[in-house]
């Protein structure tokens, strides 16, 4: 009789040991996943920033390439009406040729020292004579430098972004600018090389 009540004493403690046991493993084990846990997503999260850090780096880069790109594009061009004494007719054709072999703008325009719009490609936008009265045509009249406007609605009721480089003759006298126009809700160069860096 006392052996068979040791022996129950014996079997309480062997259990309440071993559900001690079981119990401290499953502890740890919820522990350690937990851990695990939060340093896979701690590890996903600084992954994802990187990631989007360096995509934004990428975007920008290909971004100021463009921008840079443009304004090296309307400098020249103002630079060969600089030297320059042409016809209506005869910068109108420049100006198309100009735009069949630059990517970048939608609309290429001359425009004189009153604003007044003396061509422009393509010639089907049908301002040629009108004078424009925005304050990015303002601006590029009065500050007489290169110029990259806020985006606004232009006389072609576009929404759009005119890059802008002023012409000076051999003699200093200034003949009017040179403007470049992006189209934003439109096809344009920056959707398709953005769009080209973020499917790489």
């Amino acid at each position: 009789m006392v052996e068979h009540k040791y022996a129950n004493k014996g079997f309480k403690l062997s259990l309440i040991i071993s559900s001690v046991v079981l119990f401290s493993v499953i502890i740890t084990l919820l522990i350690n996943a937990l851990v695990a846990y939060q340093a896979e997503k701690s590890s996903l999260y600084n992954n994802t920033l990187d990631l989007n850090r360096i995509h934004s780096n990428e975007l920008s880069r290909t971004a100021q390439t463009i921008i840079l790109s443009m304004k090296q594009s309307v400098k020249g061009t103002a630079l060969y009406y600089s030297n320059e004494e042409s016809s209506d007719e005869a910068t109108q054709k420049q100006l198309d040729f100009l735009m069949s072999t630059d990517t970048f703008f939608s609309s290429m325009s001359m425009i004189d020292t009153e604003g007044t719009v003396r061509s422009v490609s393509p010639s089907s936008l049908g301002i040629v004579g009108q004078k424009l009265t925005s304050q990015a045509s303002k601006q590029a009249l009065e500050l007489r430098k290169p110029l990259i406007s806020e985006p606004y609605v232009s006389i072609t009721k576009r929404m759009v972004i005119m890059v802008s480089h002023p012409i000076f003759d051999v003699t200093g006298a200034y003949k009017g600018y040179i403007a470049g126009s992006i189209y934003l809700q439109e096809a344009n160069v920056l959707k398709k090389n953005i769009r080209g860096a973020i499917r790489k």
